[in-house]
């Protein structure tokens, strides 16, 4: 059986407190938002995999992991407003790019011999609309903003299975990897 699987990183819960404040600020705006539970950045997404396929990527991540050091990130509450500002329908918080998170990302997509086809832009996805956002609703969103930056430590990587169901996706936590202590 096949299973959607990617790559994350989970913030930790005070970090998530704070999203979901900035989420309370945008809740009027036809957006529906992702649950405490759900809010992550995307690392890789595979797709539907086959069970061999999975074990591939676990034995990718794992080289992966052990090559990577524990890091800080760096959420910003300026908000992504995705595909583009003209036709979005997805907020995001964009994570700094780092060389960290970039590395993970090409270790991977290089290890599964995946060509990387877009830029990686690392981001926590908060809301989507059915509708494309407007810009008076992009600017009342930026406006309400009273924290810039969110800093947290990114300990472990996670392989997560996405089950679509009707009142959104189910996250299930498949896998963990720990990464190293800075040397």
């Amino acid at each position: 059986m096949k299973k959607r699987l990617f790559i994350a990183i989970f913030p930790p819960e005070n970090v998530l407190k704070k999203i979901q404040s900035f989420q309370e600020d945008i809740h009027s705006e036809n957006v529906k938002l992702t649950q405490k539970q759900n809010l992550h950045a995307t690392l890789a997404f595979f797709g539907s995999v086959s069970s061999k396929k999975q074990q591939r990527i676990e034995n990718c991540i794992s080289s992966c992991a052990q090559k990577i050091k524990k890091h800080v990130a760096t959420v910003s509450l300026n908000p992504l407003f995705l595909p583009s500002k003209k036709h979005a329908t997805v907020i995001a918080l964009p994570i700094n790019k780092n060389n960290t998170l970039s590395n993970i990302y090409s270790c991977i997509t290089k290890g599964l011999g995946k060509e990387e086809k877009k830029e990686f832009l690392p981001h926590v996805t908060i809301g989507r609309s059915k509708k494309i956002i407007t810009k008076e609703a992009m600017q009342r969103i930026n406006n309400d903003q009273k924290e810039t930056t969110i800093t947290f430590a990114v300990e472990k990587i996670v392989l997560v299975e996405s089950q679509l169901q009707k009142e959104g996706s189910q996250y299930t936590i498949l896998r963990k990897w720990k990464l190293h202590e800075k040397s």
